[in-house]
């Protein structure tokens, strides 16, 4: 595999900071976001975009953290599911270790217009 993929290191404050790892040169890193908390480490949930699609009425899943994902679903719901199978999916196929639960936190966006009454 080439290029370069984010990881995670240790840093002064106690947290994990971003740094950029070549994969030409290392082995496929898990891409877990890790943060410390006291002495316990935890994985950061992977975050993923939702947004209504109104000419085909559809919520439309993308993210950064999660390679390849492009999905759609009429209802919130469904695609909550669907992403359930997916998300681990995914990122199995881009060679990313994962544990027996994958994190993710969904953050939806809608836009719409409201009408004045005219007075």
């Amino acid at each position: 595999m080439s290029g370069s993929v984010r990881a995670w290191r240790g840093g002064s404050s106690g947290l994990l900071d971003p740094i950029t790892l070549d994969r030409g040169n290392i082995g496929c890193p898990p891409l877990f976001k890790l943060f410390k908390k006291g002495n316990i480490m935890e994985r950061k949930p992977f975050f993923i975009r939702a947004e209504w699609d109104e000419e085909a009425s559809v919520w439309v899943a993308t993210s950064d953290d999660v390679p390849g994902l492009v999905t759609e679903e009429a209802t919130m719901e469904g695609l909550i599911e669907k992403l359930k199978v997916i998300v681990p999916e995914l990122l199995e196929a881009n060679g990313v270790r994962i544990d027996q639960e994958v994190p993710f936190e969904v953050m939806t966006r809608r836009f719409e217009t409201a009408q004045t009454s005219g007075i």
